[in-house]
């Protein structure tokens, strides 16, 4: 039987286990292939049938492991597929909203939609939606964009922007509930 040691869900090592191997603490064992699995798993060491999951997160998929023995060589193989829904709407929770707009391309941006942020943009419409204005009967208002760029805003470009947001973190959430199964695009256009 052939096994691979894995880390960071890479295979590191190789070895058919059949003689005498060493640990890492330094017991012994005379057959891998008759040393408890869970034992074995837990250094990181997989038969080639029971290779353990890996998230790539630059592709933010998981792959299953697998390792085939190619010309005798245990290689790592993979089945990739999607995360699941609730994980890829929290992704893009964190990733922000990006929004075009097409009547001032200024505004042209990714903003961010973390709770935090959600909150003041609240708070600022709340006060715009019941009033007319910003708060301090100010004319124009700054908004930070993902990228820590200010935007100066007029009240009706803020309810935009605030409104696309909104619609966009409800839809996650509603997703990431599980009473939605599409996710929302990761872009908007407003005026």
């Amino acid at each position: 039987m052939q096994f691979a040691l894995v880390q960071n869900g890479a295979i590191v090592a190789t070895d058919s286990l059949t003689g005498v191997w060493k640990a890492p603490d330094g017991t012994q064992y005379v057959n891998m292939a008759i040393w408890p699995e869970a034992d074995r798993n837990a250094l990181g060491w997989f038969a080639v049938s029971d290779m353990p999951p890996s998230f790539d997160p630059a592709s933010q998929q998981l792959a299953q492991g697998a390792v085939a023995l190619i010309n005798g060589v245990p290689t790592q193989q993979y089945t990739v597929s999607a995360l699941p829904l609730a994980a890829q709407a929290a992704s893009m929770l964190a990733a922000g909203l990006a929004i075009t707009s097409t009547g001032t391309p200024a505004l042209s941006a990714t903003y961010p939609t973390d709770p935090a942020t959600q909150q003041k943009m609240l708070s600022v419409q709340v006060v715009l939606t019941a009033t007319g204005a910003f708060p301090g009967d100010a004319q124009t208002w700054q908004i930070k964009d993902a990228g820590g760029s200010w935007h100066t805003v007029t009240p009706a470009q803020y309810l935009a922007i605030g409104s696309a947001l909104a619609a966009f973190v409800a839809q996650l959430d509603l997703v990431i509930e599980g009473q939605l199964t599409t996710l929302p695009a990761a872009s908007a256009t407003i005026a």
